[in-house]
């Protein structure tokens, strides 16, 4: 006999005990950079078992890819610095506008893992060791790379 199961309801998996609130990896999309915010977005909806988690995934890592086109795209024009801080705007909000749809997209599924007794981590402890720890060495790494640095800064 199989068990009845609802469309939209998560999946389980064994990643479940580190599963976040959605909010958690969007904040660290804004404070410690895209790849790291957007990466954990896509782990936490396999890890929630979404059941629209290849769905988010793909929107992260086209986020990722956009991101980085667009930049390198910028980065080639050889624009005047003030008209490429300007331009600039526009990366950033290509990786934000990805990560608040996979957000918006996993919220559901996460609330549905939060009502049938799944227990949601805190993740304010790795963002606090992202975005005090980890940034200031990814861009201290960088630092003498000048497109790099502005990439992962």
């Amino acid at each position: 006999m199989s068990a009845y199961r609802i469309l939209d309801e998560p999946r389980p998996s064994g990643l479940n005990t580190i599963v976040v609130d959605p909010m958690w990896p969007l904040l660290a999309t804004m404070m410690v950079g895209g790849g790291i915010g957007l990466a954990w977005l896509a782990l936490n909806a396999w890890a929630v078992g979404s059941p629209t988690r290849i769905r988010e995934s793909l929107i992260c890592l086209g986020g990722l890819v956009g991101f980085m086109t667009l930049f390198v795209l910028l980065a080639s024009l050889d624009l005047e610095q003030a008209t490429f801080r300007y331009a600039f705007i526009g990366v950033i909000v290509v990786k934000l506008a990805a990560a608040y749809w996979a957000s918006s997209l996993q919220q559901q599924a996460v609330d549905l893992y939060d009502y049938f007794n799944g227990r949601k981590q805190n993740g304010l402890v790795v963002l606090m060791i992202g975005a005090f720890l980890l940034r200031p060495m990814i861009a201290a790494a960088a630092k003498d790379h000048g497109w790099l640095y502005l990439l992962v800064a």
